[in-house]
């Protein structure tokens, strides 16, 4: 499950569409919105792309991005 308030936090602050990321990753639009939005999960190679487009290179902020946990009722 990935966090997706932060990746649209970090969009924000990069002052980046979905569009840009997608280019600079060399991702498709589409993937990038579907990860964006949680609709499927990114593989390893994808996480490191977004990730270094966005500036992350944290091991463990990378890892609040996309391994966030359901939370539990």
């Amino acid at each position: 499950m990935t966090d997706t308030k932060k990746i649209k936090m970090l969009l924000i602050e990069k002052d980046m569409s979905q569009r840009d990321l997608a280019i600079k990753c060399g991702l498709n639009k589409t993937t990038v919105n579907q990860i964006i939005n949680d609709k499927t999960s990114p593989r390893t190679d994808q996480i490191e792309k977004i990730c270094a487009a966005l500036g992350v290179t944290d091991c463990s902020e990378k890892a609040a991005i996309f391994l966030k946990q359901k939370s539990q009722k």
